[in-house]
């Protein structure tokens, strides 16, 4: 007969019992253990356990999930931004060269409108190339994660990007005015 050792689940004293029995009575408080129901309670213990550590799994993992749909919202936002104050700084930019570049007299109000545009997109351009880096989310789309961005590097490219813009914007506009036949 092989003997089993076990702690009494009312009193916490020690109980023999063989390995096939099913009951045993404690010999400290006297009650009967029914060793099934012992196992299965531990089982049911791992389970509650188990559960309970995959509701906070499930909790972090909304989290952070929830955290990284504010950080791709906040990316989208500032990319609108960008784009609206660049295609505004280009079409200004264009328009206001055609517009110089079409007028004849330079005392005319249509001289005044276009380099009152010039003037803004390049306004645009200085205060755009500032402030977006400023604003940028630390947010990175092709690898989910929140990291620190370079934002000198990031004014660099920005300031690329818009003189390109601006040089784009001045070729339509001398094409513009080559068809039109005014240069």
């Amino acid at each position: 007969m092989e003997m089993i050792t076990i702690n009494c689940p009312y009193c916490g004293g020690q109980v023999t019992r063989n390995r096939y029995d099913y009951f045993a009575n404690c010999p400290y408080c006297g009650r009967e253990i029914a060793f099934d129901e012992i196992k299965e309670e531990a089982e049911l213990d791992l389970y509650r356990d188990r559960i309970v550590e995959l509701q906070h799994n499930n909790s972090a993992f909304e989290q952070n999930r929830r955290q990284e749909e504010e950080s791709r919202q906040k990316l989208r936002r500032w990319i609108k931004r960008r784009n609206i104050a660049f295609t505004v700084m280009t079409l200004m930019h264009g328009l206001g060269f055609a517009i110089v570049g079409g007028v004849q007299d330079e005392d005319s109000d249509l001289m005044v409108i276009g380099v009152t545009l010039l003037m803004a997109a390049w306004g645009t351009l200085i205060a755009s190339v500032i402030l977006l880096p400023l604003a940028y989310p630390s947010y990175n789309y092709l690898t989910g994660e929140n990291r620190p961005v370079n934002r000198f590097s990031l004014f660099l490219k920005l300031t690329v990007t818009a003189i390109a813009l601006c040089t784009l914007s001045l070729l339509v506009g001398f094409i513009v005015l080559a068809i039109l036949g005014l240069i």
